[in-house]
């Protein structure tokens, strides 16, 4: 006979349940393998008949108890790190294409969005932006603005007074051995020295180099090649230099196939290709660099003054 109250029938269930449960657990573990596909084909039946509905139900419950399903998941996962991986990969396997159509869909449709937000971010936190910057070289915003009332609010190198826009803002110079700070430069500065390696070496042979006279001979002596250019390489030699491939070659068998500052030998790769470097004034070449000395000179004015500045400003950090 079935209970009329429905408080009483779920309380003998349970008690049932309790008294029974090892039984009960072994007759059901025994039936679903029974009828293990029979079962699989109903509940896959059920699942797409009824999708719509059973997404609403889970979306309710995670409503509900969102707190208590984040737990529950966590603690799934910690358990199951393996299995998670498992399944993680599988997927990844049997979607491959699918999930790079969706990937590039999704990235294209929010990449404003995302941009928009990081912009209204950083300009709403300022300060917290600057200071994880900061915290490379264990500097607080005040410790960084009395650097900059020390340095007069000037670079340390080229003596040019900071400002908010490219490239005379403000950034931190440091040793990148030590990681001791030596004060503030401008944009220009501080990668001019950093692309001569923190070298105080590098930059006084950087000051011989500028006071080189023009190295281009016209008359070429049988040169045996080191390095080989493309069309491109020669259509742009002649139009930017006025010199051909034989006078590039020529240079590169003078200088040994080697910078004329840092004297690492060339390659065709980036960031050790040769690179034709002359006066922007006079439009005198004085000879071959790679492409790190080269922007380093370009970013330091081709002024001995400057790179005289760097000089002491890197001998001062290393005391």
């Amino acid at each position: 006979m079935p209970y009329k109250d429905k408080e009483l029938a779920k309380i003998k269930k349970r008690e049932y349940y309790l008294t029974n449960k090892d039984s009960l657990s072994a007759y059901f573990k025994r039936r679903y393998q029974d009828n293990k596909d029979e079962i699989l084909k109903r509940c896959k039946e059920y699942h797409e008949n009824n999708k719509e509905i059973i997404n609403e139900k889970r979306r309710e419950r995670f409503k509900t108890n969102r707190e208590k399903e984040y737990k529950g998941q966590q603690k799934w996962n910690k358990r199951n790190k393996d299995k998670l991986k498992k399944i993680k990969k599988k997927y990844r396997d049997t979607h491959k294409n699918e999930s790079r159509v969706y990937n590039k869909e999704h990235h294209v449709l929010l990449v404003d969005h995302y941009n928009s937000y990081k912009k209204k971010w950083r300009s709403l936190n300022k300060d917290k932006t600057k200071n994880e910057k900061l915290k490379k070289y264990s500097l607080t915003i005040i410790s960084f603005n009395n650097l900059l009332q020390n340095q007069n609010n000037r670079c340390g190198v080229c003596e040019k007074e900071f400002s908010n826009s490219y490239p005379l803002y403000p950034c931190v110079d440091h040793d990148h051995k030590t990681n001791i700070v030596r004060g503030i430069l401008c944009r220009n500065c501080n990668s001019g020295i950093g692309g001569l390696d923190d070298n105080v070496e590098n930059l006084i042979n950087a000051l011989k180099w500028i006071k080189r006279e023009n190295t281009v001979k016209n008359t070429i002596d049988n040169v045996p090649i080191l390095l080989v250019f493309n069309k491109r390489k020669k259509y742009s030699l002649k139009r930017d230099h006025g010199i051909t491939i034989e006078q590039l070659n020529s240079l590169l068998f003078k200088q040994a196939g080697k910078c004329g500052i840092c004297s690492r030998i060339f390659t065709q790769k980036r960031p050790l290709n040769p690179q034709v470097d002359h006066n922007h004034n006079t439009g005198v070449i004085r000879g071959l660099l790679c492409r790190l000395c080269n922007m380093s000179i370009g970013l330091l004015q081709d002024d001995p003054y400057i790179i005289n500045n760097a000089i002491r400003w890197l001998i001062k950090g290393e005391k």
